[in-house]
């Protein structure tokens, strides 16, 4: 048994009877979410294969990637549509020989407060002047938008708005 915390914006009610993976140093481990401990500080009780470290990351143990319907089922979506972005963009600037200084972070947790970008900046890993921009999707019903309709820009997120002071 090991007890988890669980982060993001998912609702409880989908994590409990879940299954996971957990990374306990370097193995995955499989188990079930199987009750609550805590609804306020949101930790569950799961029933895994072999024992699990303190401190080891897990995840919703969900199939990789599933065409039905004409439509793509991805865990990761939003991740690999930013990297994508990000190599095209590396991409355009090689082959139009544009000079640019440019950082790319691919980090975790950006639900739930821009964790490790967050963890960047705190321990002085970028200078206060570098413009960050992050790329993060969500789904369409969380920003009341239609699927096909275009770019949503977001100004903030659910704790601050973001500067505008980008050259």
């Amino acid at each position: 048994r090991a007890l988890a915390k669980l982060l993001g914006g998912v609702p409880d009610k989908y994590f409990l009877r879940a299954k996971v993976a957990i990374w306990n140093d370097k193995h995955l481990v499989k188990g079930k979410v199987r009750n609550i401990f805590s609804k306020k500080q949101r930790k569950f009780w799961i029933h895994a294969s072999n024992p699990v470290k303190k401190g080891s990351f897990g995840y919703f143990d969900l199939v990789g990637c599933k065409f039905q319907n004409n439509l793509v089922y991805t865990k990761a979506a939003d991740n690999l549509m930013s990297v994508s972005i990000l190599l095209n963009l590396l991409q355009t600037l090689v082959e139009k020989k544009i000079k640019a200084h440019v950082i790319f972070l691919l980090t975790r947790a950006e639900e739930v407060g821009f964790v490790g970008c967050m963890g960047l900046i705190k321990k002085n890993s970028l200078s206060k002047r570098t413009p960050i921009i992050v790329l993060e999707s969500s789904s369409a019903k969380a920003g009341n938008v239609k699927i096909g309709d275009g770019a949503v820009l977001r100004v903030g997120e659910r704790f601050s708005t973001f500067s505008s002071e980008i050259d």
